[in-house]
């Protein structure tokens, strides 16, 4: 568990970080150490105004009870939690968004959980190398050219061994069929449009000072 102050200036100032893996998730678990924290910095004379802390059940339940408890001061849920918690609805509710994010993945590296400039940028940078992709497929794999997929199944069943019967290397036949699926690049644009505004969200988040008209405007 990670410690930050904001000051009224907007300045971050990193108190410090607690390892408490080894504890169970509970609600008296979350009150126990934000209570301890409180009590840590009163001995220091600081005055904090408002808690900020994620969306999770626990950490919810903890900012009702401790607002009742200490009404002069502000328990807030975490509004970039929240923005992920929703691009992540996005891609449980549709099955073919799931399906495109995972086959975008497959073709380049594995970006870090909800953290969603990294599919942003994943998504991006294959659409840009749309082209090259394509010349790729043909070049290394032009026995899939012709092949259609349904719901991500191919016509032909693919082989996903990166060489052929005469041990030449080849591009695999998933990963070909994925390059060739004009579903998938239709699917992935409409993707990388659905996270921009939130990677705009977040970018602003990441700033050392920042204003919510900025948060609201991007």
């Amino acid at each position: 568990m990670g410690v930050v102050f904001i000051t009224t200036l907007g300045q971050p100032l990193i108190w410090g970080a607690y390892d408490i893996s080894a504890e169970r998730s509970k609600t008296e678990d979350v009150i126990r150490h934000i209570e301890k924290l409180m009590s840590d910095v009163d001995k220091d004379h600081i005055n904090i105004k408002a808690f900020i802390s994620d969306s999770a059940g626990e950490y919810a339940a903890a900012r009702r009870q401790l607002q009742r408890k200490y009404p002069s001061k502000i328990f807030l849920p975490c509004m970039a939690h929240h923005m992920n918690l929703i691009f992540g609805e996005i891609f449980k509710e549709s099955e073919l968004h799931q399906r495109t994010s995972k086959e975008a993945i497959r073709i380049v590296i594995t970006p870090g959980d909800t953290r969603w400039n990294s599919y942003y940028f994943c998504f991006h940078s294959i659409l840009k190398s749309k082209s090259a992709l394509k010349f790729l497929s043909a070049k290394f794999n032009d026995s899939r050219t012709n092949v259609t997929r349904s719901n991500g199944i191919p016509s032909v069943p693919a082989n996903k061994k990166s060489t052929d019967r005469s041990g030449n290397r080849k591009l695999p036949d998933d990963i070909a069929d994925i390059i060739n699926d004009s579903e998938f690049w239709s699917t992935l644009f409409e993707l990388q449009n659905l996270l921009y505004p939130l990677c705009g969200f977040l970018n602003n988040f990441a700033k050392t000072s920042h204003f919510l008209v900025s948060i609201i405007i991007c």
